[in-house]
């Protein structure tokens, strides 16, 4: 990965450790039953970081089919929303075709969890 501008948590960590995470979220942890909605946050974040990591490095073709895998899997799991869980304020279609995963959320948990998007 080359380092540009990203935050320096993703520096430290890198993009490996990131799909390792989202991968173990999408694959094992989404299925827990005592998943709350701040860790599904928490990973929205991560994956957001990715996606940042992405944007602003060069990464291998390896790296990138990898994280489409596990983002299949991701939307089999979650259901569309017109909030972006990151930031409510924002929900341009440009900050919904770039950062689709943010308005999404788990199908399992929707009807406990849509009243925190109000």
């Amino acid at each position: 990965m080359e380092i540009n501008t990203v935050p320096l948590i993703a520096k430290k960590e890198g993009l490996v450790y990131y799909i390792k995470q989202w991968e173990l979220n999408v694959h094992k942890l989404f299925s827990w039953k005592k998943y709350t909605y701040d860790d599904y946050y928490a990973v929205i974040g991560k994956r957001d970081r990715m996606q940042d990591i992405c944007n602003k490095c060069l990464v291998y073709q390896d790296f990138l089919n990898q994280i489409r895998k596990i983002d299949f899997d991701f939307i089999k799991q979650t259901k569309e929303v017109d909030i972006d869980i990151l930031n409510k304020a924002a929900g341009s279609d440009l900050d919904k075709k770039e950062r689709w995963y943010a308005f999404r959320l788990l199908t399992s948990h929707y009807d406990d969890w849509i009243g925190y998007l109000k």
